[in-house]
């Protein structure tokens, strides 16, 4: 039987005592950490305007599907037709049990063909 060892995970190191930071060091500090974050915000700024990503809603949901060959105002929402209309006996023998048991109920009601 192998042996488990545990290893410890290491901690942060603690500022010594007696080496506060005084406060121009903390104002420092902040600083660079405003300027960093100003200089990464434009950068990205930059990239955005770049690729634009999907568009959007107002309410951050995506973009409606419309009809095809059909753009702007005139169009009328596409909703795709489901495609698998028949159901082969691999598929029945793959599916789990509740679904196989849906899908030979399908077949029975005539909404769906089977072949082999």
């Amino acid at each position: 039987m192998a042996k488990i060892v545990l290893v410890k995970t290491r901690r942060r190191k603690k500022n010594k005592k007696g080496k506060k930071k005084t406060q121009a060091q903390k104002d420092a500090e902040k600083l660079k950490r405003q300027e960093y974050h100003r200089q990464y915000y434009l950068t990205h700024q930059k990239n955005k305007s770049k690729n634009p990503g999907p568009a959007r809603n107002k309410d951050g949901t995506e973009r409606k599907r419309r009809a095809p060959g059909v753009s702007k105002r005139g169009s009328v929402e596409f909703k795709r037709q489901p495609t698998k209309t028949t159901y082969t006996v691999s598929d029945i023998m793959q599916a789990p049990t509740e679904k196989s048991l849906k899908m030979l109920q399908k077949i029975c009601a005539g909404e769906k063909m089977l072949t082999t």
